[in-house]
């Protein structure tokens, strides 16, 4: 479950409320956030979810069938790349008011993507 918490008083302070609830069906495995910094990006078991800050608008992506990791797309301010199972990367980033999936033309051959870093 992904518990998103608005700390009001200084920093030490217990949370007064929650500002943000969604049970995404598995644990949360990475987070990261845009080079923008305008969304966040949530790897869990089930797929990702990414989340715009402006709006707390959520949105679930489900590139490939076996992620493998999520990192910031270095070439795309608000974007995400996805290693999957197959050896491909997609990339994800905001299109309106949804989320868009691109193949990008990175090919690892037949091995799984395990992880990934920028």
């Amino acid at each position: 479950m992904l518990v998103l918490v608005a700390l009001l008083g200084n920093a030490w302070a217990s949370p007064e409320r929650v500002v943000h609830t969604q049970d995404l069906g598995a644990a949360v495995e990475d987070v990261v956030s845009a080079v923008d910094g305008q969304s966040i990006g949530v790897l869990h078991g089930s797929g990702v979810t990414i989340m715009r800050v402006s709006d707390w608008l959520f949105a679930d992506a489900q590139p490939c069938a076996d992620i493998g990791g999520i990192a910031r797309d270095p070439r795309r301010a608000s974007g995400f790349l996805v290693g999957c199972g197959d050896g491909s990367v997609s990339s994800l980033e905001w299109s309106g008011d949804r989320v868009s999936i691109e193949d990008r033309t990175i090919d690892f051959g037949d091995d799984a993507v395990l992880g990934l870093a920028t």
